[in-house]
């Protein structure tokens, strides 16, 4: 029964590790190398036949900016981008966008959602309704 469950949370662990990455738009080779291990190894983590040290958890927390929690946890669900295209809209419509704090958060919510037809420094021009637009 313990084996079952170790391996069981690996992987839950290697599948979380791979859907942010994928969600992120990185290849196995980019986020092994920006760890300084193996493409093996990576792929090893993922289906879950390998287990991390800590370190390693942090050094993949770090790649994918993420928190151990989400490692362990996983993604409830990832939001499509006309969720995050209405939430985008929605908050712009009730917050001054010409604040530089909220421009830093707007950059940050784009830079964290990969979305292919958005790009942070795009922003501005993101669906910001006319009335919300500088002048």
């Amino acid at each position: 029964m313990t084996n079952n469950l170790r391996s069981n949370d690996l992987l839950t662990f290697g599948n979380n590790v791979k859907n942010y990455r994928l969600l992120k738009g990185l290849t196995q080779e980019q986020l092994a190398e920006s760890i300084s291990i193996s493409t093996v190894q990576l792929g090893r983590i993922e289906s879950g036949k390998n287990a991390c040290t800590i370190q390693m958890v942090l050094k993949l927390c770090a790649a994918l900016l993420v928190t151990p929690n989400d490692l362990f946890y996983g993604i409830n669900s990832i939001p499509s981008s006309n969720d995050v295209n209405a939430s985008f809209n929605s908050f712009i419509n009730t917050h001054d966008i010409h604040s530089k704090e909220t421009r830093q958060f707007l950059k940050h919510i784009l830079d964290y959602f990969p979305i292919k037809d958005i790009q942070s420094k795009d922003f501005e021009s993101f669906s910001i309704p006319k009335k919300a637009r500088k002048k």
